[in-house]
Formats: structure tokens, sequence, C-alpha cells
């Protein structure tokens, strides 16, 4: 995902300026390790997945529900899922 964003500030004098934002698509997940609240619900396992997808070392889905549509999915692509409560 490439974000390319303008943003446009207003001044004082009504003139604009336009600035511009670019991100590394996988800025930041190469390599590293991420757990997932609510990993086994649309959301984040669709969360799941890309982070996969971007090169993530290790992804954890914790969830309260011990499956879901989901599941195979996420071990297909490496994520483990871990049933538990989050405070």
């Amino acid at each position: 995902m490439r974000c390319d964003a303008d943003m446009t500030a207003q001044t004082g004098d009504h003139s604009s300026e336009a600035a511009e934002m670019h991100l590394s698509e996988n800025e930041g997940i190469e390599g590293k390790a991420f757990v997932v609240t609510g990993g086994l619900g649309f959301v984040g396992s669709a969360l799941c997945l890309e982070l996969v997808r971007r090169g993530a070392r290790l992804v954890r889905a914790f969830d309260l529900r011990s499956t879901s549509p989901w599941s195979d999915q996420l071990l297909n692509n490496g994520v483990r899922c871990v049933k538990g409560i989050a405070f």
C-alpha cells in the first residue's frame, strides 16, 4: 500500500499549500512481532494476514474465541491463535 495524501493548509490570507506524504508499504513491519487483539474477527484476521504479507516475523491472533471462519486461513499463513481475555 502506498499512501499519497494531499493535505491543504489554509492560512490567514486564504492561500493554500499542499504537502505530499509517502510511506513505504512495509515501513516498520518487516521482521517484527505483533499481537492482534480480536484477531479472529473479520477485521482482526484481515490485519493479521496483512501483517504476514508485509513481512512480520511473528503474528499472534488474540481473541476470546478459540475458532472462527478465518482460523484455518490464519493457521495456514503462520498466524498462531491464542485464546484469552485482554485487560
